[in-house]
């Protein structure tokens, strides 16, 4: 039994704003200390993480139910209006393309959210399984602290970076 588990890699972790990169080495710190609505499995299909269960409502909408005991590394519960402040942060961001058919997310309550498509897309769920689009902590972005985007809803949360040496995460 090791308490402490050290990955490797051939390049240094270069960015940790999620919305900002889109690079493997920062992928693997990102995916221990966020979440989606949906995980991408090995056999490539979509399973629910913080949505509990999704339904299309339309050709256009499609509706997700959160779960309700989801907090991030701060201690904030996570909501819906969560999930709307991170997708209209990303639809202004660099990685805009990942939710270019999205016209708007509206909160139905704290647990539900509703997703306007300009048209059908089946390419979707997956499209929000990306690290880019992670749901991220209105409140910690609201607080005006430096690095929001360091507060997760993850296993695990961010403890240090040493650019160029070693990126920490603990277990939550």
């Amino acid at each position: 039994y090791k308490s402490d588990l050290i990955i490797g890699t051939a390049t240094d972790i270069n960015n940790l704003n999620l919305q900002e990169q889109q690079d493997a080495a920062n992928n693997i710190v990102l995916k221990t200390t966020h979440e989606n609505l949906v995980r991408f499995t090995n056999e490539g299909t979509c399973v629910p993480c913080l949505a509990t269960e999704w339904e299309y409502l339309d050709d256009t909408h499609i509706q997700f139910k959160l779960v309700e005991n989801a907090h991030f590394s701060t201690g904030d519960p996570l909501t819906a209006a969560d999930v709307k402040f991170t997708y209209d942060m990303a639809k202004d961001s660099y990685v805009s393309s990942v939710l270019s058919n999205v016209v708007s997310t509206e909160v139905v309550d704290d647990y539900t959210v509703v997703l306007e498509l300009a048209k059908y897309d089946n390419e979707l769920l997956p499209s929000l399984a990306s690290v880019p689009v992670a749901i991220q902590s209105k409140a910690a972005y609201d607080s005006g602290m430096e690095n929001p985007w360091y507060v997760g809803s993850g296993r695990y949360q961010f403890d240090d970076w040493v650019e160029g040496q070693f990126c920490r995460v603990v277990k939550v």
